[in-house]
């Protein structure tokens, strides 16, 4: 952890005004949590489809960072609840005290068929709506998350790229 802490320093002294987010991918972060927590970085992306650990994690500690939820499973086809990802997301957000909170895929969607991607961007975009209140659920008022900003972030679906053969081969 020491390493990843002074590489991130040396990224962090030559970011500008840019904001750097670590994301640990593919796995529980909750007994590093902490640690994550001390790293010279604004943001944490964190996987929550792993189990019940990193969220419980978040929940005990809160966050002094900027928060974005991957809560939902882009490793999968099954479409989760937006009504259960802005419960989730709810009562993860009241803990934390950095200054964006994001909903996201756990990873890249890149490698799910396009339409089921986009429905999940969807159920991202309809959790957002019912915790900021613009959806039919009417999120609870809270002066401290009124003040926060909260988006469903939606990652880029890449096109698929056709290989073709070179002429002439054999």
């Amino acid at each position: 952890m020491a390493q990843l802490s002074d590489a991130l320093e040396v990224l962090a002294a030559k970011r500008g005004g840019k904001r750097l987010w670590l994301s640990p991918s593919f796995g529980e972060a909750a007994k590093l949590y902490d640690k994550l927590q001390r790293l010279p970085v604004d943001g944490l992306k964190l996987d929550l489809t792993y189990g019940r650990a990193t969220a419980d994690a978040i929940e005990s500690s809160g966050s002094r960072l900027a928060i974005a939820l991957g809560i939902v499973d882009a490793r999968n086809t099954r479409l989760e609840s937006p009504a259960q990802v802005a419960r989730q997301a709810e009562r993860l957000f009241k803990k934390v005290r950095g200054p964006v909170l994001a909903l996201s895929a756990s990873n890249g969607l890149e490698y799910l068929p396009r339409t089921r991607a986009a429905e999940k961007c969807a159920v991202l975009a309809r959790a957002r709506d019912l915790i900021n209140g613009t959806g039919k659920r009417k999120a609870k008022a809270s002066g401290k998350k009124a003040a926060k900003r909260i988006v469903a972030k939606k990652r880029p679906l890449s096109r698929s790229k056709v290989v073709r053969g070179r002429k002439g081969r054999k």
